[in-house]
């Protein structure tokens, strides 16, 4: 038999027993909570406690989430459950290495596609004034009023550019007609990679200057100066022409031989009368916001024979046939800054001095001393011009040209003062609006101002 003191002691154990296992009961850890939407499973309840009521001793097959997992992370045997992987895109697949070039070499350059040829334009559509105009004809049936709408210039341009050669034409096509204003055919000559020359035939803009070669589509002013329109009337002459620059574009050169009677000679328009040849060339130095160039001309100009009219009994005035010498000097320069607030300030201006070299109808030289002269009055002329064009933002610019050209250079009280002032709009790419006045001062009392109001578009 079991005594008091030991059935005492029975009782003890086995109330510590059942005390054990009810705080191993309640520390074993709950069932797992349900996997968030989108898992793909969901994780099994816990073992049961072994038999005997005793404690499970954690192992490799407990759940133990990782210390880094993410809060919503689905932990399933110990592995973190991952969305499947995407299907990887197809690479292309690996240059061969026999075709790739060798280290060091330079890259191939990217082929070039570039259009040879080149069409462009402008028109220039306008009301135009000037006070000596009147209502009627001439006799020729021309109209003699100045108070109009007129395309002054309609200008079509085709560039074809070839390895070695260029093809230029241009036409205006005006109210007045359709006349040929350029007809190049170049020729380049590579002297090195960076230095080459041009050889230009046909008809081109005489190379004197910088206001002649401006291009009428970029002009501020709606005309070019005395010294250009007198000295050498329609810009351009047949011939052929030497051009191109050195030490990357910081000298410039042209030189040419041409006929000597420009396509706006007040005779002989386009045409070369005798057998002589005018010299005509410039020399410029270009930097970032200077430039300066000198230029020269020479040559023989012609006077037709004329008979003796009877009308005047007093006077003879049959003379030959004469050829007269004629010469040109001029220096151009130009400057340009960059204005703050306002923008780029343009200022160029010009000079010249010349002996018979006026080709306008009042400005041929006359004959000395006929009857059956063979010599020309020299003339003496000089021109000059200073202008200035500033930006005012990037839709209006302000212009203003003074200019003065002397017919003879003699002292005589003939000089012509000019004064053109102009305000441009430039609203769109290729439109530009023009409003300009210009004001003469001349000896004679004849009104001779001209105003106009100008749309050009360009392309």
């Amino acid at each position: 038999m079991i005594g008091l003191r030991d059935r005492s002691r029975l009782l003890a154990a086995i109330a510590a027993t059942l005390a054990l296992y009810a705080s191993t009961a309640s520390a074993q850890p709950q069932p797992a909570a349900p996997a968030p939407a989108g898992a793909t499973a969901a994780a099994p309840p816990p073992p049961a406690a072994p038999a005997g009521g005793g404690a499970a001793a954690p192992g490799a097959d407990d759940t133990v989430p990782p210390p880094d997992a993410p809060p919503d992370a689905d932990v399933t045997d110990g592995e973190q459950l991952v969305p499947e992987e995407p299907i990887p895109s197809p690479t292309p697949p690996e240059p061969d290495p026999a075709a790739a070039p060798p280290p060091g070499a330079p890259a191939a350059p990217a082929e070039e596609h570039e259009d040879p040829l080149h069409v462009s334009g402008y028109v220039q559509a306008e009301y135009f004034h000037n006070d000596a105009g009147n209502e009627g004809v001439d006799a020729a049936g021309r109209s003699s009023n100045l108070d109009l709408f007129r395309v002054r210039r309609g200008r079509l341009k085709v560039t074809y550019e070839l390895e070695y050669a260029e093809f230029l034409l241009q036409i205006d096509a005006t109210t007045a007609g359709v006349a040929l204003r350029d007809a190049e055919a170049t020729v380049l000559v590579p002297w090195s990679d960076t230095v080459q020359s041009r050889f230009v035939f046909g008809l081109f803009k005489t190379p004197f200057g910088y206001d002649l070669q401006y291009s009428s589509g970029s002009r501020a002013f709606p005309e070019r100066s005395l010294l250009s329109t007198r000295f050498f009337p329609g810009e351009r002459d047949v011939g052929v022409q030497l051009r191109g620059d050195l030490f990357d574009e910081m000298f410039v050169y042209q030189v040419a031989v041409v006929n000597g009677n420009p396509i706006g000679d007040a005779f002989f328009p386009g045409i070369d009368p005798n057998r002589f040849k005018d010299v005509v060339g410039r020399l410029g130095l270009h930097t970032e916001h200077f430039d300066f160039g000198v230029s020269g001309a020479g040559g023989e100009g012609y006077i037709a024979p004329a008979a003796d009219d009877p009308m005047t009994m007093m006077v003879n005035e049959a003379h030959a046939e004469i050829d007269f010498g004629r010469w040109i000097f001029g220096a151009d320069a130009r400057f340009t800054y960059d204005v703050p607030v306002l923008g780029k300030l343009d200022v160029y201006g010009e000079f010249a001095f010349a002996q018979n070299y006026d080709r306008t109808r009042a400005g041929y030289p006359a004959v000395m001393a006929p009857p059956m002269s063979t010599d020309v009055v020299r003339r003496r002329q000089m021109a000059w011009y200073l202008a200035a064009v500033q930006n005012l933002s990037s839709f209006f610019q302000a212009a203003v040209r003074v200019e003065q050209f002397d017919p003879t250079f003699d002292g005589a009280d003939d000089t012509i003062t000019s004064l053109t002032v102009a305000a441009l709009a430039l609203p769109t790419g290729g439109v530009k609006l023009t409003l300009a006045y210009q004001f003469f001062f001349e000896p004679s009392s004849v009104a001779n101002n001209s105003a106009w109001v100008r749309c050009q578009v360009k392309f």
